[in-house]
């Protein structure tokens, strides 16, 4: 054998002889997995708790042979026999989805239906003011300072043991909550009964900090990859815990020995005692302090949008929920020494019905069917509640050529996909009433409602020239640029509107023309009086 083939073949077995690195297990895979996405160490054992669960029902086998049919078993498993929670299904799907998509490296496939554990509708305990003053007057020391944060700021537990010194601006009054529930950030209140406290507390933590620097001790723990792009940012005093722990410990991940922040099953324990000696008729947490801030805010008066952004709710939904455990619920029933002297109400102009040829002014006789009836119990509602010293004044309002700004993508956003994809023709016979107002005329309207003091009453908020559902369509497919638009029979809508427009085939069969002879009268003039020119100048701008 030559030189040259000998040496290459004594590398290679050379190369095949040398220990592999092993593969990790398949549990320090999903971990692993886990510290990739930087999720918290929480999920992370979460995770892995459940991987391994769900391995041990199907009788070890590797989850490369199970696919959808066992991951239904499982979690059908979970809500009949051990009777989880909904919340605890959940995350239990979460893990597995998770394992397959990053650890397996497939799709889990299409779970179809299995049996879901219910979730029911529950209200969040909620102390009184009283209740919070008994139960705090048995928290003392630190675990004191830190229930009194929970209440006054409406932190999580977590958030509040995780507060780092850098985030306490008392300059401004403010505390920044970094990586909370969602990993967002966001920024709540400092409260002022605990200010000096808090300073306090803070500036004899100095002294701990400079014995942990004298000893060398490696420094806090930082998110993700900063420790390693700035290795020094752990031992500066800005970075240290609020609430450091009191002896240092193994940092469970990277097994640095370090100072860890309280555990918070210490604070839970000191509320579960304090709760105890109040000797209160209801079950209390941690927890049920955030609940009671954020009730005890709505109860004063503060706006939910105000509480919605402090407590970090993604949706206002979610807020809402506290206005059912109010001591005085409904935040608009609530007695004013000046209330605002006009209240001008949105109604809608199904209220007319579906007369398919008449054009109906604020004086046509009402329809009948749903709409017709929400809009005439609105409006009852709305004189009901009008108080003899306000002015009001209903605005029976159109079809809306603007931006949405609630949910969903909006009905012109809708109707515009249809048409540029083709699809924007007649709807039936395309005779149907079209009644519409450009958000610029809308927003008009409301200022002279608010403004006029001889405005009062129902007012028709619609253009003064309404169209016919098909010349509406022809004008959308014109300002669009689309000279095709296949027509819909009417059997189409109904099969269809609900999953194509979500909404109801009714609104789309049906229609109106409608006029403000009020507003006619009173010489109110439209920007925008043709459909053409409405469309053409929302679509550019």
């Amino acid at each position: 054998m030559p030189q040259s083939s000998q040496s290459r073949f004594d590398a290679q077995r050379a190369s095949d002889s040398a220990p592999r690195p092993t593969e990790p297990r398949f549990l320090e895979q999903v971990a692993n997995a886990c510290r990739v996405k930087h999720l918290a160490y929480r999920t992370e054992q979460s995770y892995v708790s459940w991987v391994k669960r769900f391995i041990l029902f199907h009788n070890k086998r590797h989850p490369q042979e199970m696919g959808p049919a066992e991951v239904r078993a499982f979690l059908t498993h979970l809500a009949v026999n051990r009777t989880v929670s909904a919340s605890t299904q959940n995350q239990a799907l979460n893990a597995i989805v998770f394992m397959y998509r990053e650890v397996v490296r497939r799709d889990p496939g299409d779970l179809g239906e299995f049996d879901r554990a219910k979730r029911p509708k529950r209200l969040p305990t909620v102390l009184t003011r009283d209740e919070v003053k008994r139960v705090l007057v048995h928290l003392e020391g630190t675990y004191g300072l830190m229930a009194r944060l929970l209440y006054g700021t409406g932190m999580r537990l977590m958030e509040c043991v995780r507060l780092r010194i850098k985030d306490v601006d008392f300059t401004r009054g403010t505390i920044t909550i970094r990586s909370g529930k969602g990993d967002k950030d966001r920024t709540t209140i400092l409260p002022e009964s605990i200010r000096e406290q808090l300073e306090s507390h803070i500036e004899r933590l100095r002294g701990l900090f400079a014995q942990d620097r004298e000893a060398n001790l490696r420094g806090v723990e930082l998110p993700h990859a900063l420790e390693v792009k700035s290795p020094n940012t752990g031992v500066s005093w800005p970075w240290q815990w609020v609430f450091p722990a009191r002896d240092v410990s193994r940092d469970p991940r990277s097994g640095i020995v370090r100072r860890h922040h309280l555990l918070e099953d210490g604070l839970q324990r000191a509320m579960k005692r304090a709760v105890q000696l109040a000797k209160l008729s209801k079950p209390a947490s941690c927890h049920t302090l955030r609940h009671s801030f954020a009730t005890h805010l709505l109860e004063s008066g503060t706006d939910i949008r105000t509480v919605q952004d402090l407590l970090g709710h993604s949706d206002v939904s979610t807020t809402m929920i506290y206005t059912h455990v109010m001591q005085q619920p409904g935040l608009g029933v609530r007695s004013l020494n000046q209330p605002p002297p006009v209240w001008v109400q949105m109604s809608t102009a199904h209220i007319y019905g579906d007369p398919p040829e008449i054009v109906c002014t604020e004086d046509s006789a009402f329809g009948y069917g749903l709409a017709p009836t929400v809009g005439r119990a609105w409006e009852a509602e709305f004189q009901r509640s009008l108080l003899p010293t306000q002015r009001g004044v209903i605005l029976r309002t159109s079809f809306v050529i603007g931006r949405n700004r609630g949910a969903g993508n909006g009905a012109l956003a809708k109707l515009g996909f249809l048409a540029r994809i083709g699809l924007g023709g007649t709807v039936a016979t395309g005779k149907q009433g079209m009644s519409w107002i450009h958000e610029v005329d809308l927003n008009r309207l409301f200022e002279r409602a608010l403004l006029d003091q001889a405005m009062t009453g129902a007012y028709v908020a619609s253009g003064p020239n309404p169209v016919s559902q098909g010349e509406f369509m022809h004008a959308l497919r014109k300002a669009i640029g689309m000279p095709i638009g296949l027509p819909a029979t009417e059997w189409m809508v109904r099969h269809s509107a609900k999953w194509l427009l979500r909404t109801d085939p009714e609104l789309a069969l049906y229609g109106r023309y409608v006029v403000s002879q009020r507003l006619k009268n009173e010489n109110f003039e439209f920007q925008f009086p043709l459909v053409g020119l409405a469309l053409k100048n929302f679509l550019q701008s």
